[in-house]
């Protein structure tokens, strides 16, 4: 069911490529999730995966962070081989060290001002996000046609899908240039922990009525696989297990 799926306890997973923007720092795979920065100003690093094709997809990303700046953005569709300031190339929205794939369509989840901007390669809408602090954060990003939708959620630690309750929606035509799924997580002047949990890519449902999952089955430590679902309510509930996970985050 999922078109692509990346869980980062401790592992780079198959099939993603991690690399880095700005800074010295590189991504590094920890209990707690692949860590994108490390509280220091002027980092930016960035993991990206393949995708079939560039249909109509949401890009669903588990996260935390701790500090004042400046955030994650997670796209679709961009050309990873031309990457750019995501803060500077389309607007003046902060960013720091945040990475965009030119010529996709992203949402820049932005900290130090706790705004999200839905941006493609030449304009921008925004909404509200969290500021500064310590969050555990689910952010939803979906294209149907030149329809983008975005919601974030709150939990209590890493590691966790909770899908929003509600979504702003945008009126962007969508920019697809090739078939990629790209997270960037950069810093600024003031800076933060982020760390990335899960990614999960699925087909953006019908005038992004979310599914219902009946099942989640495992085949493989790590794996999760969502089965039987139907579009008939506005929430997608999703357990992940984790073995052997520390306590103190």
């Amino acid at each position: 069911m999922f078109i692509q799926y990346g869980y980062f306890g401790n592992q780079i997973p198959s099939g993603w490529t991690t690399g880095v923007y700005s800074g010295s720092f590189k991504p590094t795979p920890t209990a707690y999730g692949l860590e994108m920065t490390n509280d220091s100003g002027g980092e930016g690093t960035y993991v990206y995966a393949s995708l079939p094709n560039t249909n109509d997809y949401a890009v669903i990303a588990s996260w935390w962070y701790r500090g004042s700046a400046d955030g994650l953005d997670q796209e679709l569709y961009g050309n990873v081989t031309n990457l750019v300031n995501v803060g500077s190339v389309i607007g003046n929205t902060l960013g720091g060290a945040m990475s965009y794939a030119f010529g996709g369509t992203v949402a820049q989840n932005e900290i130090a001002n706790g705004q999200a901007y839905i941006k493609n390669a030449s304009t921008y809408g925004s909404t509200g996000f969290d500021r500064l602090g310590t969050y555990y954060v689910t952010t939803y990003f979906a294209i149907q046609g030149n329809t983008q939708y975005y919601g974030y959620s709150n939990h209590n630690s890493p590691f966790q899908i909770t899908l929003p309750s509600s979504f702003a929606t945008f009126n962007l035509i969508t920019d697809r240039t090739e078939p990629t799924v790209f997270i960037g997580a950069g810093t600024g002047g003031a800076y933060a922990y982020f760390y990335l949990d899960v990614v999960i890519v699925i087909p953006t449902p019908p005038n992004n009525v979310m599914p219902s999952v009946t099942s989640i089955t495992s085949g493989v430590a790590g794996q999760y696989i969502a089965s039987r679902y139907s579009p008939i309510s506005n929430t997608i509930n999703v357990t992940i297990r984790v073995t052997g996970y520390p306590s103190g985050v």
